[in-house]
C-alpha cells in the first residue's frame, strides 16, 4: 500500500508491505522544474529486504499502443525515444539517485555487501525484463537517462555496477534491430 501525503513543496511517500515500510520525501525544486529526493527510503540494513520484496513483485507490462499513438502524432517532426529501464537509469544508479544515496550505499556494501547485491540482482532482473519488452516495440530509439559519472560513484563502481548492465542493455537493443 502507498500513502502520500503533500506538504508544501514536499511529498512524503509511505510504501507499505507485509515485511516492513519505506519512506520518502521529495521536495519540488521551482529552478530545474523537478522534485529531488530528500529523505531516501532506503535507510536501515532491513530496508533492503524491503525494497526487494516492492521490487521482485513489480509487474512490467508492455504499453505500445500509448506509444504508438505518441509516434504517430509527432510523424516526421519529431523523434520520440523511449525509456528503457523502470528505475529511469541502471539499477545502481537508481540505488544512488532514488532509494539510498552516494554516501550510505557507499557504506552498506562495506557494511552488508549481500542484502546490496541480492537487491542489485533483482533489480536487474527486472530492467533486463523491460529492456525485452521495449525492443518489441514500435520504437526506434531508447534512452536511460543514466547520470554516472565519478563525481557520484568511483571509476571501480562503474565498472563494475554501471558499465556490465548498460552493455547489457546495448546488445539487446542492438540484436532487436
Amino acid at each position: 500500500q502507498v500513502r502520500q501525503q503533500t506538504r508544501g513543496d514536499e511529498i512524503f511517500s509511505a510504501y507499505e508491505t507485509p515485511v516492513g515500510q519505506l519512506t520518502t520525501v521529495t521536495r519540488y525544486s521551482p529552478a530545474g522544474n523537478t522534485r529531488f529526493v530528500i529523505e531516501h527510503p532506503v535507510k536501515a540494513r532491513e530496508d533492503y529486504a524491503v525494497l526487494r520484496y516492492i521490487i521482485e513483485r513489480m509487474r512490467i507490462v508492455p504499453a505500445y499502443e500509448p506509444l504508438q499513438e505518441a509516434i504517430d502524432e509527432l510523424g516526421d517532426d519529431g523523434l520520440y525515444v523511449a525509456l528503457i529501464s523502470p528505475f529511469g537509469k541502471t539499477p545502481f544508479q537508481a540505488l544512488v539517485e532514488h532509494f539510498v544515496g552516494t554516501e550510505q550505499l557507499v557504506y552498506d556494501l562495506m557494511d552488508y555487501p549481500e542484502e546490496v547485491e541480492a537487491l542489485l540482482a533483482v533489480m536487474s532482473e527486472r530492467a533486463m525484463e523491460a529492456v525485452r519488452i521495449s525492443v518489441e516495440s514500435p520504437a526506434e530509439a531508447f534512452i536511460t537517462w543514466e547520470d554516472s559519472s565519478t563525481t557520484n560513484v568511483s571509476p571501480r563502481m562503474f565498472a563494475r555496477y554501471i558499465a556490465p548492465e548498460m552493455t547489457a542493455w546495448g546488445e539487446v537493443v542492438r540484436a532487436a534491430g
